[in-house]
């Protein structure tokens, strides 16, 4: 068991209610994950389209995955196509990357469009 120095102030709760959380890992329930932070209040059962990723200006030249912040651009060494929620890069549309897709498709029952 951690000495309560080894705790941040965001477990103290649970240290004090008797249990640690552990830092979630792949494969733990989908209740532990990080990257889920309410994303079902605005992508639940959303039809999605994988596009390729176009810059809408040179103000405006990067989006990124709504859950694992992974970033999709025209710039070499980011992500170039994923799932979005238009099927035309529309500016405020969310963008989902392939491994976020794989990894909550099921749970959060998307249906997959025809790009254009």
């Amino acid at each position: 068991m951690r000495s309560r120095r080894e705790i941040d102030k965001n477990e103290l709760f649970m240290y004090n209610c008797g249990r640690i959380p552990e830092k979630p890992k792949k494969g733990n329930s989908m209740a532990d994950d990080w990257r889920l932070t309410n994303q079902e209040l605005y992508l639940m059962g959303k039809t999605l389209y994988y596009i390729r990723y176009r810059n809408f200006s040179e103000e405006w030249d990067h989006e990124h995955c709504d859950f694992c912040w992974a970033k999709f651009s025209e710039y070499d060494g980011d992500l170039h196509e994923g799932y979005c929620t238009e099927p035309e890069n529309a500016r405020g549309a969310c963008w989902i990357c392939p491994e976020c897709y794989n990894d909550f498709k099921e749970r959060f029952k998307w249906r997959l469009g025809q790009s254009k």
